[in-house]
């Protein structure tokens, strides 16, 4: 059955259609849901014990764009500008916008406003390129930054906001009825590392008065990005020291939170490897969050060096040190495909940490991170076998990087972050394996992304993650029901992208300034060789690439 919301509902033109809804939203008026698991057979194979489907909708035919979708054309609407000049005058980028036909309809542009870690990824991902967008974000979000304990928002002192949704719009009354949600939203744990990371960057490489800007607080008090910095830090170490193994985990700050609060942020991303779901309140540390926080670390010791605060560096390094020295050991899986790093670890009814044994895209973001950087024989072994694992048949999809394996019980080659191919997690992952030396394997995993982009004529959020030769958007939301999950709050199995993501337009532009893509694209950052230049590294490509169907990019 298709349209089930207007069978069930008095639909309200002035609010999108999908938000988080409760059962009593679905619910006829006996009060009994809707059982429509028969109308979705393909869906069979990846439900949970207990998973009713109680919606289904078919989304509208979406607009797409003839011909090549433009990168830049698109980064300049997400920057709010009109020349690249002007890029980062206009404060930070949007986290995603619908095609310019869809502009207006409440449910294409429920993300059309500045997301913390969105906005962050768009600007470090072109920090070489348009530096003053970096500035202006980490600005803005310096004058949002947390000042204060708000359970029902998740703010905490030197927090980074999550989701900057303007609390007077439907969208954030309707969140507000549901769930008590406020905003502006802090329920992140990595916007903050990411922000220190940015800060510090931009003080260091591009312009060091950063650090002596004024700024005004959400308070109306005045304080400089320094202090921002500093309060940022302090965030982190506070995290950081009051968890027993130094890592930085995440918690539900209400009973109708947001559970996951990394980029994989839906309630079934973080599975066991018998397919049940993590303990959410007993805490979650995420592989890849564990990396943003070491390089925050690091980055923020390098700049107090700088600032005479020598004394507090060292303690930053040796915080820093003890953190991936504690992921080096204790979130490694050992397998007869040579090891992995787990997804992450929650926490069993002792109190102890346990890891979530999945391979996911996850780990790759360690590639992009200096806690896998070093010589040593442990750290070589671990980095390449990570490389191998993520181009491995059950890892590669057309479109990019599967956000999970499909040999993981908790694999759906649909969903949202549990085998769907996000862009962005690919293209993150293409520059950790440049920095790296493994070009040809960067090159490779870009090619992809350009791909979807070129083949769907969007720069979608999110594609499916299944076998087939050529990438494919969902068009249908499956909603599903489980009590003995989330007894009041429908979970989408299944949902439609975004139509034109800031941060998968940034990482496809960045591809075409580094390598031609397509051929006649003028480069604007130094080439990349096609090919690992070092002889080990390059033998090492070309036995991983041997196994990896090529796909036409363009």
């Amino acid at each position: 059955m298709v349209g089930v919301w207007d069978a069930h509902l008095e639909r309200r033109p002035d609010l999108p259609a999908h938000p988080l809804l409760r059962i009593e939203e679905v619910e006829d008026e006996c009060g009994v849901p809707p059982d429509l698991t028969s109308d979705v057979p393909d869906l069979a194979p990846y439900l949970t014990i207990g998973d009713q489907v109680v919606a289904v909708e078919a989304t509208p035919n979406r607009h797409v764009f003839a011909g090549h979708p433009s990168a830049l054309r698109q980064l300049l609407r997400i920057a709010g500008v009109e020349t690249v000049a002007d890029i980062g005058s206009n404060g930070p980028p949007l986290a995603s916008l619908p095609f310019p036909e869809n502009e207006g309809i409440p449910e294409r542009e429920k993300f059309s406003h500045m997301f913390g870690r969105d906005s962050l990824f768009v600007s470090l991902f072109l920090k070489d390129l348009y530096p003053a967008l970096l500035r202006s974000t980490v600005v803005k979000l310096a004058e949002l930054q947390g000042l204060t304990y708000n359970p029902v928002s998740g703010e905490e002192p030197g927090g980074i906001l999550h989701d900057n949704l303007d609390p007077t719009t439907p969208l954030a009354h309707k969140f507000a009825e549901l769930f008590g949600w406020q905003f502006p939203m802090y329920t992140t744990v990595d916007a903050t590392p990411l922000f220190i990371i940015g800060v510090t960057y931009y003080a260091q490489n591009v312009d060091g008065s950063l650090l002596n800007q004024e700024i005004v607080g959400r308070d109306g008090r005045r304080r400089t990005m320094r202090d921002a910095l500093a309060a940022s830090v302090s965030w982190l170490t506070n995290r950081l020291n009051r968890n027993h193994e130094g890592m930085l985990e995440y918690y539900p700050v209400t009973s109708l939170g947001m559970e996951n609060h990394g980029w994989k942020d839906s309630f079934r991303a973080y599975v066991h490897k018998d397919g049940t779901f993590a303990n959410h309140a007993g805490g979650i540390a995420s592989v890849e969050v564990q990396g943003y926080a070491y390089d925050a670390l690091l980055a923020a010791a390098n700049t107090y060096d700088t600032l005479d605060q020598s004394a507090q560096a060292a303690l930053l390094r040796v915080q820093a040190a003890m953190l991936r020295q504690y992921v080096l050991n204790e979130f490694w899986v050992n397998d007869l495909d040579g090891g992995y790093f787990a997804l992450a670890t929650d926490r069993g009814l002792d109190g102890q940490p346990r890891r979530l044994e999945v391979r996911s895209s996850n780990m790759g973001h360690l590639l992009n991170s200096r806690l896998l950087d070093g010589s040593e024989p442990d750290v070589v072994r671990k980095r390449q076998a990570v490389v191998a694992t993520l181009f491995r048949p059950d890892m590669l999809a057309t479109a990019g990087v599967r956000t999970l394996s499909n040999r993981e019980k908790g694999f759906n080659p649909v969903s949202y972050h549990n085998g769907g191919v996000w862009p962005h997690d690919t293209a993150w992952i293409a520059v950790g394996l440049e920095r790296h030396g493994f070009y040809g394997l960067s090159w490779e995993l870009h090619r992809r992304v350009h791909h979807v982009i070129e083949t769907t004529h969007s720069f979608p959020e999110v594609a499916q993650g299944g076998n087939g030769l050529e990438p494919r958007l969902s068009t249908r939301w499956v909603l599903v029901w489980n009590p003995s999950i989330n007894r009041y709050t429908l979970d989408p199995l299944e949902r439609t992208p975004q139509e034109i993501q800031a941060w998968v337009v940034a990482a496809n532009y960045l591809a075409k300034c580094k390598w031609p893509l397509p051929a006649n694209f003028s480069r604007k950052l130094p080439a990349m060789p096609h090919a690992a230049t070092d002889p080990a590294l390059r033998e090492i490509e070309a036995t991983i690439l041997s196994g990896v169907p090529s796909v036409d990019a363009g």
